[in-house]
């Protein structure tokens, strides 16, 4: 029995909230703490009656993971990436499916898979709750709930709608480049390309600014153009080898991506679609640190291309180069899907 390519609608709709979750708080990652978030707030879920049906309070449920929030990085934009106790809860709920003869994974399955983990913050809450793996497989709830689970619903749009040009695919993983690329320091401050992901369609990058000592971005602004007087400002962008420059789309920091309309798509070309920043919620780096994610859409072809980067308030004017031949090779060897074929549209 094949389940690695589908989930029930209300599965995907569970995951959907998990990644809004996620969002809201600002998190990159997808992990199993959301995913039970997601779960045990779908009254219309296996999992929703199956917790009931185990003596778990919702209530009490909600607060104790909004009490235990994973805000080691916090940014804003893009979709957060699942986590590895993610990947290897899926993987459980593969198997989990394959038990019960499922065609596709359903809440229950998850739910069953977030508990049996047995690593997560969700994991050792579910257990304090007497809320076992075994215990959820008994549960009368989880009784056809494939079928049940069929049944589509419409309160929030299936993350399949958002276009490739705007982020990267939620059902990829990515290859991330194991490399970081220092962009400029000087005693004002610092940048740096902390993370390059490759994915099918594009690549994710993350620019960090740091503050030095005694520095902080309490008015923080990150420019979507060159065309700035600003000396606080930073500048990014993207050159390409075959001439020209990346066209920046600045992503309203107010738009969520779960909620249309979405922004207009590029006409033509490479586009860089910038996200707002956020400061790191920690008390070291307290406004003296932002992370932004940058989305480079299509992938970039072969050939040196340049990233530039200005912040003239720290002194920083320069440029590095970026090899498409490496993106491209990272393309050519990119991870299973999570959830098989893509359908997303471009």
């Amino acid at each position: 029995m094949d389940t690695t390519s589908s989930l029930t609608t209300i599965a995907e709709d569970c995951l959907e909230a998990a990644h809004a979750h996620a969002q809201r708080d600002g998190y990159p990652y997808l992990t199993p703490d959301y995913l039970l978030l997601g779960l045990a707030n779908d009254t219309q879920s296996v999992a929703h009656l199956a917790l009931l049906e185990c003596n778990v309070d919702i209530s009490l449920l909600n607060s104790r993971l909004s009490g235990h929030p994973p805000l080691t990085r916090t940014v804003t934009g893009g979709l957060p990436q699942a986590s590895r106790r993610m990947l290897r809860v899926i993987e459980l709920a593969r198997d989990i499916a394959d038990d019960f003869e499922h065609l596709s994974i359903t809440t229950g399955d998850l739910l069953i898979a977030v508990a049996e983990e047995g690593t997560s913050t969700a994991a050792r809450l579910l257990a304090e709750l007497g809320c076992t793996g075994d215990k959820i497989r008994s549960c009368s709830a989880l009784e056809r709930q494939g079928d049940r689970e069929h049944e589509r619903k419409s309160r929030i749009p299936t993350l399949h709608s958002l276009p490739l040009w705007a982020f990267p695919p939620p059902d990829e993983r990515g290859a991330p480049l194991h490399m970081s690329l220092a962009l400029g320091e000087t005693d004002r401050g610092a940048l740096a390309i902390t993370e390059l992901t490759v994915y099918d369609t594009g690549v994710l990058l993350s620019l960090t600014a740091q503050c030095a000592a005694g520095e902080t971005f309490s008015d923080p602004a990150f420019g979507v153009g060159e065309a700035t007087t600003d000396p606080r400002t930073i500048v990014f962008a993207v050159h390409l080898s075959t001439g020209g420059t990346a066209a920046l789309l600045p992503v309203d920091p107010t738009w969520d991506v779960l909620t249309p309309p979405l922004p207009e798509p590029p006409t033509s070309g490479i586009t860089l679609v910038s996200m707002p920043p956020a400061p790191l919620a920690t008390s070291s780096y307290a406004h003296r640190r932002i992370d932004t994610l940058w989305w480079l859409w299509p992938l970039p072809p072969k050939g040196m291309h340049t990233i530039v980067t200005r912040w003239e308030a720290a002194g920083i004017i320069t440029s590095v180069p970026l090899d498409g031949s490496l993106l491209r090779a990272a393309k050519d060897n990119l991870p299973p899907r999570l959830f098989g074929e893509s359908s997303y549209s471009v």
